[in-house]
């Protein structure tokens, strides 16, 4: 029997044999443990209805990329991975009475197509600017008119004085935009989607300024930071500094010294040293520099609890779909306003354990449209067909 149990050790501990077992467990632990349908908060009404009856992707689980279950590989990958063409746009250049300079893209536009009534979705990017083109082809082959939303300061759009610096979360631009929107076309049904700090000021304006107009129907909105003391925190940590805070700080760097000239030009003195500026290495050292000496805020806590959607947020009265994910590095989960979900009707918040930054990418080689992004245009499709049942 020894000779036996002996002869059968080395065939046992043979990849050939090992190997199956191994991925058999692998497998097992994802499909049990990582796999989950998404935690959907709302209280009871017409868009807890809305999901339930049109939405489908949010019935089945959040499959992530097995080999991409953390919120930095599920933030880096999406970008590396996506597959976003370049939008065909032509843009409307807009100056505010205050004298700001702002733009919309509109996309595709045909110019046989005069239908005033033609449904619209707005898109508000991130801090880069960047849109997510997938969904807007998506949309405006659905059957929308397509419109993104174009950052004061970005793409050429010119300041002239310091204090026109957007400020996070910041929805008075937004406002103008949609206002033109309107008024160029009264009788469309305008949705908004926009993702991370986008999604900001998607939120701050329905709260603040949408029950006032009600110009839109319905808004969808992902990756939104809704404590930026909480983000702050979180960008802060050591390994977040590097693979984030860094890049970010660079970027508000380069974005203030590309108006530098201008500001020099036209006669304006500023309140800080760009010395000192060119020292920052977070969002907060920049904010601290740049926000604070310019708009009178007295520290950044107050700056970063002002500009945060989570204060006002049950203020929203508009449809609203937000989806998050637990191991956001910009936007974790201890900064989502739980309760608020739980006890208001009209905004729903879709929470995954997994997805990152505007990440949510599914399947071995992630190449696909995200699941975010699917149940984005899912919303779409079903406000074109439905939206008498929510607007």
């Amino acid at each position: 029997m020894a000779n036996v149990a002996n002869a059968l050790i080395p065939w046992i501990l043979t990849w050939k044999t090992i190997l199956p077992v191994f991925v058999g467990l692998l497998t097992s632990y994802y499909l049990f443990s990582i796999v989950r349908k998404p935690l959907i908060v709302i209280s009871n009404g017409k868009l807890k209805n809305f999901i339930n009856n049109h939405i489908n992707t949010l019935k089945r689980p959040f499959y992530p990329t097995p080999w991409a279950i953390n919120g930095h590989l599920q933030t880096i990958f999406r970008a590396v991975f996506e597959k976003s063409p370049e939008l065909d746009c032509r843009r409307e250049t807009i100056t505010t009475s205050t004298g700001i300079q702002l733009a919309i893209d509109w996309l595709c536009i045909d110019q046989h197509d005069d239908y005033k009534a033609k449904p619209i979705v707005l898109y508000v990017p991130g801090i880069g600017g960047k849109p997510r083109s997938n969904c807007l082809y998506a949309a405006k082959s659905m059957g929308y008119r397509v419109a993104v939303y174009c950052i004061r300061g970005n793409d050429g759009l010119m300041l002239s004085k310091p204090s026109q610096l957007p400020r996070i979360g910041d929805w008075i631009d937004l406002a103008a935009i949609i206002d033109h929107i309107h008024q160029q076309y009264p009788n469309a049904m305008i949705n908004v989607i926009g993702v991370s700090l986008g999604g900001m000021v998607i939120c701050n304006y329905l709260a603040e300024i949408q029950p006032a107009r009600n110009f839109v129907c319905a808004a969808y909105v992902v990756s939104t930071p809704f404590d930026m003391n909480i983000t702050r925190l979180s960008l802060e940590t050591w390994f977040n500094t590097r693979m984030y805070n860094v890049y970010l700080a660079e970027f508000m760097i380069k974005y203030l010294r590309d108006h530098e000239a201008s500001f020099i030009q036209n006669g304006y003195t500023l309140p800080f040293k760009l010395e000192d500026i060119d020292k920052c290495t977070t969002f907060s050292q920049f904010d601290q520099c740049v926000v604070l000496p310019l708009f009178g805020y007295p520290n950044l806590a107050t700056y970063y609890k002002l500009a945060s959607p989570g204060i006002r947020i049950d203020k929203i009265k508009t449809p609203l779909l937000c989806v998050n994910a637990v191991d956001d590095p910009f936007s974790p989960a201890a900064g989502i306003p739980m309760d608020k979900f739980n006890h208001t009707s009209d905004i729903a918040l879709i929470l995954t354990n997994y997805g990152g930054h505007v990440g949510f990418i599914e399947g071995l080689w992630p190449t696909g449209t995200t699941y975010a992004d699917k149940v984005c245009v899912e919303f779409l499709r079903a406000l074109l067909e439905n939206h008498n049942e929510l607007c």
